[in-house]
């Protein structure tokens, strides 16, 4: 256990250091309403088509769905990174942009004799983009210049509990609370006319407000020769597990500062501040808000958890409640994500080598933003595999690596709209203790 800890603590260093120091900025679609919404799911799900309502798994949580930290009987420290390749282009141009973010850090604990509590860090939102938009009169001749950028995001800390009833049933609640600063600036640059007051935007936002969610899962077991027949022993190796899980869209608590900047520019690059606008405050209306999404999920999953696992969810998003301090919403009322993934294992118990022991991922997902311009609107789509490796103790394969590799995109060039091709490559671990930590023995 003490090995544990000490490679915890350290992960945790390396990847906080790390995510301070992102490289470059992140998508232009972070530029709008809530920003870039990250996924909340592990390494395993993002292999498999961010596949969560309806996943399960002994060494690893769901944090999509709350009901899954029930399946999970001994305590396991969860923590993941990522890195993403993105090329960015409109119908003229393009460009390529790198990322290195922390994806998740958590921790499983089973308290109850079949009941396990789950907490976790991970992003919400990320807000990091860089857009400069040259502007040209009637005659082709420069005028001015117009710059955008942001920095900042949503954190999201999570903790849910849930409990198992009859070894079929999990029912699980969790509270989040979510906190982060957005900063987004606008400048508005005359560089070749003389004495022209150039304008300078400031925005600082600060979230600071609370959530919840819940969700069930409910397995069916099957005989362990025939899926036609029903097994009223829950210890089959054959499951069908259905999952549900609710997210109730809130406005949270936000304080704003706005500045306004008119200044010219000296010849030895210096400032003049003509006059400035500057105004503070916290309100909790719908002109004082950001609000999320409502989403509700459905999700099952096939498995036979020796060799392999088929699973599908259906994700429904209600983006009525999603604005941005009561300016013109970019969201459109209803969304929905597919959710497509499953995994192999040669041979789980008795493969003699690590290649027959290791657990290979793959899956498809296909999500519609929200987002809406130009009457156009934007989806994702990813193409995704992965690999679990095998534990070097084949009779004790709890522990384990993961990583996940993802191609898709998002958006397109119809209309001079910006289109997103990526590669985004996660791994993720899960360090597991041998024993629960506060569940008695039965034995001296």
């Amino acid at each position: 256990m003490k090995n544990i800890l000490v490679l915890f603590s350290a992960f945790c260093l390396i990847c906080f250091s790390t995510s301070a120091q992102k490289l470059s900025f992140g998508s232009p679609y972070s530029a709008f309403g809530l920003g870039d919404i990250q996924s909340e799911t592990n390494g395993m799900q993002r292999a498999m088509g961010n596949l969560g309502v309806g996943f399960s798994d002994r060494l690893e949580t769901s944090w999509a769905n709350p009901a899954s930290s029930g399946w999970v009987r001994r305590t396991v420290f969860h923590m993941g990174m990522y890195g993403n390749w993105s090329q960015y282009a409109n119908s003229t141009n393009s460009i390529t942009q790198n990322q290195f973010n922390l994806a998740h850090l958590g921790i499983t604990l089973p308290v109850a004799k079949k009941g396990s509590f789950s907490a976790v860090i991970l992003p919400y939102t990320q807000n990091s983009y860089n857009i400069r938009n040259e502007i040209y009169d009637s005659v082709g001749k420069f005028s001015y210049r117009e710059l955008y950028a942001g920095d900042g995001g949503i954190n999201k800390v999570q903790a849910q509990y849930a409990q198992v009833f009859k070894n079929r049933l999990s029912i699980g609640v969790a509270g989040t609370y979510l906190f982060g600063p957005i900063y987004r600036e606008q400048f508005v640059i005359f560089p070749d006319t003389s004495g022209a007051f150039n304008l300078r935007l400031s925005d600082q936002y600060r979230v600071s407000d609370f959530g919840f969610s819940a969700g069930l899962q409910y397995r069916i077991f099957w005989g362990d020769s025939s899926w036609t027949k029903w097994s009223k022993e829950a210890n089959s190796f054959h499951t069908t597990t259905l999952g549900l899980k609710y997210d109730q869209g809130r406005s949270l608590q936000t304080s704003r500062e706005y500045l306004a900047v008119r200044y010219t520019t000296t010849v030895l690059g210096g400032t003049n501040v003509k006059d400035t606008l500057q105004f503070r405050y916290t309100q909790k209306d719908s002109s004082g808000t950001i609000g999320t999404p409502t989403s509700i999920g459905f999700g099952i999953v096939f498995e036979d958890f020796r060799h392999w696992m088929l699973g599908a969810d259906v994700v429904r998003y209600d983006w009525s409640n999603a604005s941005f301090f009561g300016g013109s919403s970019v969201y459109q009322s209803k969304s929905m994500g597919i959710h497509l993934g499953g995994y192999y294992i040669p041979n789980a118990f008795k493969g003699e080598t690590f290649w027959e022991r290791s657990t290979y991922r793959g899956g498809f997902r296909m999500f519609q933003t929200g987002m809406q311009f130009k009457g156009i609107n934007i989806s994702e789509w990813a193409v995704t595999m992965g690999m679990t490796f095998a534990n070097r103790q084949k009779n004790n394969p709890l522990s384990g690596v993961t990583w996940a590799l993802e191609m898709g995109q998002r958006g397109t060039v119809q209309s001079n709209l910006i289109r997103d091709r990526f590669i985004q490559l996660s791994l993720s671990f899960n360090l597991t203790d041998r024993f629960p930590w506060f569940v008695p023995s039965k034995y001296d």
